[in-house]
């Protein structure tokens, strides 16, 4: 574990969105996910998650380019406020109808996340969500209001199989209500953050198994890596995503409340 606070003038600055300078510093606490690393993830996606009975056939979910980002992001920093609060972008799976053929998908939801209380044991702040936006698809390059989110998250959790080990002769199983995963909630400095240190105005989703909550021993839960292609130089310690990928989402449930160490500017 890494501590590595945002550079909020930097990242304001280099994609001239001034709203960040409202939000409370996060400590972004990554976890390094090299390349192979990250392909480990991405293959246990492959071998141990089936949706609708069929294996995922392509482990990018996503391609968004930052122009369509920057319009969610928008829609949950303006106006700014005197600190305290951060914003974020939930992703939930969702499932797609397309030529008859149930798909796995991705829907977007910006949120804007309070400053809570500080918890002493952790030396963190909680944040709760006080603010939410519109739920999107992303469709033909761009985000469009989505009418039937909640059938098609519902739908999600009727189709998605998960393995939760690699053992031999281990069985998927079904969705399990308030364990496994319904949405992820990356911070909208950590998206950032991974498109400046690759020099890249693209991010990338894609789609993982992982059991990477607590202890090794863990189960495996579905999830996402964040990755932007690589354009600029190798990574540097002030340069921590050249190159990798990020996974310091908040997989919810089970986390009803999110702790991060912040500084303010």
């Amino acid at each position: 574990m890494t501590d590595f606070f945002t550079d909020l003038p930097q990242l304001s600055g280099k994609f001239n969105l001034p709203q960040f300078l409202a939000e409370d510093n996060i400590n972004l606490e990554t976890n390094d996910v090299d390349a192979i690393e990250g392909q480990k993830r991405i293959a246990l996606g492959n071998s141990n998650l089936l949706f609708n009975t069929r294996v995922i056939p392509n482990s990018l979910l996503a391609t968004i380019p930052k122009s369509q980002l920057d319009i969610l992001f928008r829609e949950v920093s303006s106006p700014p406020l005197q600190g305290g609060y951060i914003t974020a972008l939930k992703v939930f799976f969702a499932s797609e109808n397309i030529d008859g053929v149930d798909i796995l998908t991705l829907l977007y939801q910006p949120v804007r996340l309070f400053c809570r209380f500080y918890d002493g044991g952790s030396l963190k702040h909680m944040y709760q969500i006080g603010f939410s936006g519109k739920i999107y698809s992303f469709k033909n390059d761009q985000f469009v209001v989505c009418q039937d989110a909640e059938e098609l998250i519902k739908d999600y959790t009727t189709k998605i199989k998960i393995k939760r080990t690699t053992e031999p002769g281990a069985a998927f199983e079904g969705y399990v209500g308030g364990s496994d995963t319904k949405y992820m909630l990356f911070p909208f400095q950590l998206i950032y953050t991974v498109m400046s240190d690759n020099d890249n105005t693209i991010l990338e989703i894609k789609n993982v198994a992982t059991g990477i909550r607590s202890s090794a021993d863990t189960p495996f839960f579905h999830s996402t890596l964040l990755h932007s292609p690589l354009l600029g130089p190798p990574r540097t310690e002030d340069r921590i995503f050249a190159g990798f990928y990020a996974d310091r989402s908040h997989l919810c449930p089970p986390a009803r409340e999110i702790y991060f160490g912040f500084t303010r500017l």
